[in-house]
């Protein structure tokens, strides 16, 4: 997610956090929630133009991530593991129309 945050770090009166590894699916849920997820980390621009987040969420332990794209509230992309180097340039691209 490394490569993501600095991409939002660039982007200039971002609105919106650039790294979080607090996602809202992981904090104030008990491990025993159903909607509890051991990782959820995004990355995020929001500008006039656009809002962006770029999320990675892992269920539990020894599970695959799941990475996902949303533009201005409707997802646009869904990766597996193997995706996060295609989604590094759709994100690029995004600061562009920010």
């Amino acid at each position: 997610m490394q490569p993501f945050a600095e991409v939002a770090s660039t982007v200039r009166d971002n609105q919106r956090t650039a790294y979080t590894e607090a996602g809202g699916r992981k904090i104030g849920r008990s491990k025993d929630d159903a909607e509890w997820l051991w990782v959820d980390t995004y990355s995020s621009i929001k500008t006039a133009q656009i809002n962006a987040v770029f999320g990675c969420q892992i269920k539990r332990p020894g599970e695959d991530p799941e990475f996902r794209l949303y533009v201005d509230g409707v997802r646009v992309h869904s990766y597996n593991a193997d995706g996060p180097t295609d989604a590094l340039e759709e994100w690029r691209a995004i600061t562009t129309i920010a």
